[in-house]
């Protein structure tokens, strides 16, 4: 069979990435910030294929795509007259170059902010957070003009190693990260937090549509500084501060339940500040930690009665040696257990044999240990204190924000943690830095932040769609869900191929196609279904599924 003249092309899940990034017109809005480009590829689309790449579950260095879309319907993807070929080292290296003469940050959050108000995601809440991303390379520590790439506290557990630090705001329970920063590898969240929520609250009060903002953060934003951020705050109370360690300790207490019953609220005016706190009880998180505590208190009692034995064994010359060295084994360990002791003085000679009739003996003293028990008033007070902890705020107004809604949006913060762990993924390695200029590293960190940005707005419109059709797809464990992830759809579409046949009639088909891919195309609109080649008039009532039958939905 003559194969001349066709190509297969690997299309998989980059359809449905490409079809957000046309839907929301993110490639003209990188045109128009960064200007036009005379015979050669726009900045637009070369951001785009970074994108691409980056979500394109190739475990590669990010920048490096022309060899990721020499079997990929380009054309398709990001536009007519582009080549795999246009997409190398120095195309993509100026395209970093251009964005960090724009600023990294500025660039971002402009395109973030621009994208995400057009999607109509603006919120209120807005939720701060940082992580840290490693260098491999011997990178100069000089400042220059992107972050100082640094030894620092390793998230990754990788001291021997630079590393930079990214620093993100995102919005809403989608959790879009809108602004982004990159700081240098040393950066301590307690000092960056409060100096980027100055920032970005400037930033917003430029822009009509953007409502005011309540910044949501760790405990590292809780200081003596935080009076001085003239905006509405959400935050942890660090257990440090005695009057938080107090109420922690609180025994008797009046909970007030909350429609999630896994909670217990208590609010708690603090002396001398307008703030209000909140100490929450999460039964969880109080289930777990018990039995944390249980086994390590069992664990104590091992070494304990190890070292007590071994201590037991010794002989000393005086009482208070002996008194000396078993106090010193139950110091460390006395608010766990209470140790019942004696002293024995035994005779003894100096020397070994029968022993003359004049010989006196003398004294060696022991140990003697009487018994073990538990302290159960610090175990009780310990086990009573499992579960807590403290959110502060400044809004007293409880019109404005309840204590109910104070919990559930502390809770959302996990959005933000949840990107940053997508972020590190090995399975995209995105943040595996390899770059020959330390000037492009901000650049590439925003690239990065617009990889979750993407991924972030491709999965809510997906979930958007299912809730307004009233539609379901099939989890995992091939159970229906309205709310499946991404990952899992990409997982869905690995299969998808596409057959271009290039000489005489020019066709193109897309193969393995099975009616959930179809189901799927629909829902995120005719960008994605103008990608797949899916037929204009094809709608979900074509497309029959029968819940009861997952596996065939799924092709497998």
């Amino acid at each position: 069979m003559n194969l001349t003249g066709i190509k297969a092309e690997s299309l998989g899940h980059l359809g449905l990435l490409a079809g957000t990034i046309q839907d929301l017109g993110i490639m003209e809005k990188i045109d128009a910030q960064l200007g036009v480009v005379e015979g050669g590829v726009r900045y637009g689309q070369r951001v785009g294929a970074m994108v691409l790449n980056g979500l394109g579950f190739v475990n590669t260095a990010l920048y490096m795509t022309p060899r990721f879309f020499h079997d990929k319907p380009i054309d398709l993807l990001l536009g007519e007259n582009v080549s795999a070929a246009q997409l190398n080292d120095d195309s993509l290296g100026r395209c970093l170059d251009k964005i960090g003469s724009y600023g990294a940050t500025k660039w971002y959050s402009e395109l973030a902010l621009d994208v995400v108000r057009d999607a109509g995601l603006l919120s209120r809440s807005a939720h701060l957070d940082s992580t840290t991303l490693t260098l491999y390379g011997d990178y100069d520590t000089e400042a220059g003009a992107g972050p100082v790439p640094l030894r620092g506290y390793s998230k990754d557990h990788r001291p021997d190693l630079k590393q930079v630090t990214l620093q993100c705001v995102s919005l809403g329970k989608a959790g879009l990260p809108v602004w982004m920063e990159a700081l240098d590898g040393n950066s301590s969240d307690k000092k960056t937090f409060s100096k980027t929520v100055k920032r970005v609250d400037s930033f917003y009060q430029q822009i009509e549509a953007a409502p005011a903002m309540c910044f949501i953060a760790d405990s590292a934003l809780y200081n003596e500084k935080l009076d001085e951020l003239n905006v509405d705050w959400l935050t942890r109370v660090p257990e440090s501060y005695s009057e938080a360690k107090l109420l922690c300790h609180r025994e008797i207490i009046e909970w007030e339940m909350t429609s999630d019953s896994r909670y217990k609220v208590f609010e708690y005016p603090p002396q001398e500040k307008k703030e209000r706190w909140l100490l929450v009880r999460s039964e969880p998180a109080y289930e777990r930690e018990k039995e944390t505590l249980l086994r390590k208190h069992e664990k104590l009692f091992d070494e304990l009665n190890k070292s007590l034995w071994h201590c037991s064994c010794q002989r000393f010359n005086c009482e208070k040696d002996a008194k000396k060295a078993v106090d010193k084994i139950i110091e460390w360990k006395k608010h766990c257990y209470i140790v019942s002791y004696d002293i024995l003085a035994i005779p003894k000679h100096a020397r070994k044999g029968k022993p003359s009739k004049d010989a006196r003996p003398v004294n060696v003293y022991q140990v003697n240990i009487l018994g073990i028990a538990s302290h159960l008033i610090g175990v009780r007070e310990k086990i009573q204190t499992l579960g807590r902890f403290i959110l502060a705020t400044n809004v007293l107004d409880k019109a404005k924000l309840d204590n109910e809604s104070m919990l559930m949006d502390y809770k959302s913060q996990g959005e933000i943690e949840r990107g940053f762990r997508f972020i590190k993924n090995d399975t995209f390695g995105l943040d595996e830095v390899y770059l020959k200029k330390p000037e492009r590293i901000g650049a590439l960190m925003a690239i990065m932040t617009l990889c979750l940005l993407v991924y972030g707005l491709t999965q809510y419109r997906l979930r958007d769609a299912l809730e307004k059709h009233n539609e379901v797809l099939p989890d995992q464990k091939k159970k229906p869900t309205k709310k499946p992830t991404l990952m899992w759809i990409f997982t869905l579409f690995s299969s998808i191929t596409m057959i271009n046949m290039l000489k005489g009639k020019k066709k193109r088909m897309v193969l393995n196609l099975q009616p959930i891919h179809q189901k799927i195309i629909l829902l995120l609109g005719k960008s994605v279904s103008k990608i797949y080649l899916l037929p204009d008039n094809l709608s979900f009532r074509d497309i029959e599924l029968n819940q009861k039958t997952w596996l065939k939905w799924c092709g497998i």
